[in-house]
């Protein structure tokens, strides 16, 4: 499996857990879209890592990272 097959499974898996718990009320095909789509876009890797970087230094503690 390529990393790119991999990003957008899990792509789909997080938006399709968030549409059962009614954070979002994606069809199956915009999450496909979405998910098709996104992984070009790199104002989303941009915020993606500013998240990682802030949740790591909120939260690395809990998995033994110290920053």
């Amino acid at each position: 499996m390529s990393e790119r097959q991999a990003f957008r499974i899990f792509i789909r898996f997080q938006l399709q857990k968030m549409t059962e718990e009614g954070k979002n009320d994606l069809t199956q095909e915009e999450v496909e879209k979405f998910a098709n789509g996104i992984e070009d876009d790199p104002m989303f890797y941009e915020q993606l890592g500013d998240f990682l970087s802030e949740y790591i230094e909120d939260f690395g503690s809990n998995y033994g990272i110290e920053w």
